[in-house]
């Protein structure tokens, strides 16, 4: 009988599993529909104004014009909040996902017993799948 060789094993193995959380920017993209159906409000309101007191002028055809360019900005930056958060949210999905794995190693005594090579004991700590945390 020889003398126990400690050995080791190494791995990266998922412990839960992978959940798609890019419909996250579901929540952003309704709340930036919401301001862009408020910002389109109150442009009609502007026009509806001008058209029942039938003002013309170009006062008033320079506040219509301004409406209109102040709303197109506004559902332009709107649509840039829209993509920056779907790139952020893609971003934090893949960081939550890379969490779910881990690396173990597993170490264990090996005794040769002629020409025959036995695991004697193992390491006492074995993790165990959890649940995830709400």
């Amino acid at each position: 009988m020889e003398l126990s060789e400690s050995k080791s094993i190494r791995f990266y193995d998922r412990i839960l599993p992978k959940e798609d959380l890019t419909g996250k920017a579901k929540i952003f993209q309704a709340i930036t529909d919401e301001i862009a159906k408020i910002d389109h409000e109150l442009e009609k309101k502007i026009e509806k104004i001008s058209v029942e007191d039938k003002a013309t002028g170009e006062i008033v055809n320079a506040i219509l014009e301004k409406a209109r360019e102040q709303t197109s900005q506004h559902l332009a930056l709107l649509e840039n909040v829209d993509d920056q958060m779907t790139k952020i949210i893609s971003s934090y999905d893949q960081q939550v996902d890379a969490m779910k794995s881990q690396s173990m190693t597993f170490c264990y005594l090996e005794e040769k017993i002629g020409s025959l090579t036995l695991p004697l004991s193992s390491s006492p700590f074995v993790p165990k799948k959890t649940p995830p945390f709400k």
